[in-house]
């Protein structure tokens, strides 16, 4: 079966075929106890930690160098969790090595799965280490990319946002701007609501979050776009934001709302 090679971009961001990544950033993740799900008991005043993570682009590997610090135990278990802030969620991989004090560094790497990639960029993973006497988690973490250059959150016109993502891709070397996951966000951004200041659902319609496309950390976040459901769910590889009536402001989680202003401007 032929499938157009904007689809195709969609298919490989998604993980229906083996991606190939371009560079993302991320930021450091902050871990501690006042994010973990249950509430941990017995913690030490300033408990906490660091992590940094690199992504192999072309294996699809998460590195990670970890610091942890006056934990009440030596961690028994760290993991990458599947879920948002508040939220606790299903392991995805486990950890290793691990610390081995309560306060101490180490560093390694895991392969993610491709649905867990998706979480990756969709800012939907997080760390958590367990102790002897937090065995639910002690410190807790999301894992977020750096937030993209082209603004859909603060973004005022249309136009101006999908010129942003435009400008974006035109100005990376002519080779990178075929990779399959620029291909696909060069499609959906204009297809998204990103600075249009209505986007009403009607008649069989929906609202539809858009995968995460954070490449070159240049749109982090979901954008949203109506269509139709099939549409959304078959040819975008999106999903459908239940019980919403329009796509201003974004109902996607998370939004695609960087901090920093446009390329363009």
């Amino acid at each position: 079966m032929r499938i157009s090679k904007s689809l195709a971009a969609v298919a490989v961001a998604m993980g229906l075929v083996s991606p190939a990544f371009a560079d993302v950033q991320f930021l450091v993740t902050m871990l501690d106890a006042a994010q973990e799900v249950p509430t941990p008991t017995g913690v030490p005043a300033g408990a906490g930690g660091t992590a940094m993570w690199t992504l192999d682009e072309t294996t699809g590997t998460l590195s990670f160098v970890v610091s942890v610090h006056d934990l009440s135990g030596t961690p028994i278990a760290g993991h990458l969790h599947s879920g948002q802030p508040g939220v606790a969620g299903p392991i995805v991989v486990g950890l290793s090595p691990l610390p081995s004090a309560p306060t101490s560094m180490v560093s390694g790497s895991v392969k993610l799965p491709n649905a867990a990639l998706q979480d990756l960029f969709n800012e939907n993973l997080y760390i958590n280490y367990h102790t002897p006497t937090n065995p639910m988690g002690e410190i807790r973490g999301q894992v977020r990319p750096v937030k993209g250059s082209c603004t859909c959150k603060n973004a005022t016109n249309h136009g101006q946002f999908v010129s942003c993502v435009k400008k974006a891709i035109k100005a990376l070397p002519k080779d990178e701007r075929k990779e399959d996951l620029l291909v696909a966000l060069k499609m959906l951004a204009p297809k998204s609501a990103c600075g249009k200041k209505n986007a009403k659902v009607k008649g069989k319609k929906v609202a539809c979050c858009l995968p995460g496309l954070p490449e070159r950390n240049i749109v982090t976040g979901r954008m949203c776009t109506v269509t139709k459901q099939q549409t959304c769910t078959s040819k975008f590889k999106g999903s459908v934001a239940l019980n919403v009536d329009n796509c201003v402001p974004n109902p996607c989680q998370p939004p695609a709302s960087p901090i920093q202003a446009f390329l363009d401007q």
